[in-house]
């Protein structure tokens, strides 16, 4: 998907379910690429540690670096997540969820994302995701294919053709 060209539709997508089952399903897929990979490396630092390699660490009491071997990970996870998701709306494609619901968000006319801007509109779209329910209370543009996080942002979701 991020080699395809990007669609030139202007239909505007009309609801916001679409947009929110696409994210669950991208949320998905991204932590089944991200959390294996991430999952490595506690075993990593473990085998560094006791210079013995296991799949599974069995220990009763914790030990120096711990805590810090735990927020790396939540960090690199993170990080995998927000990668995942701003990727593809700076190149103007749809993510892997949006392409199977049939949309993409992209920039309105005149508008150009930066990295700054496609971050914070990828960490607000978080926010948006975990309270659906404030969507029906801010105000919206269903016409455009708009709801509050794209008026924010300067973006729209278009089906694809």
């Amino acid at each position: 998907l991020m080699d395809a060209t990007p669609c030139a539709s202007t239909r505007p997508l009309p609801g916001i379910l679409r947009r929110f089952a696409a994210f669950w399903f991208d949320f998905a897929l991204a932590m089944f690429m991200v959390a294996p990979v991430v999952g490595i490396f506690p075993m990593v630092v473990e085998w560094r540690r006791t210079s013995v390699f296991a799949w599974t660490v069995a220990r009763n009491t914790p030990v120096a670096g711990d805590m810090a071997v735990s927020l790396l990970s939540v960090a690199l996870v993170a990080a995998g997540l927000l990668l995942y998701f701003t990727i593809p709306i700076l190149r103007g494609r749809p993510s892997p969820g949006a392409c199977i619901a049939g949309y993409q968000v992209v920039p309105d006319e005149g508008i150009v994302l930066t990295w700054r801007t496609a971050l914070l509109r990828t960490l607000l779209g978080f926010v948006a995701a975990c309270g659906p329910w404030l969507a029906l209370f801010l105000h919206g543009d269903r016409k455009h294919g708009k709801f509050w996080l794209d008026k924010r942002f300067g973006t729209h979701a278009t089906l694809l053709d």
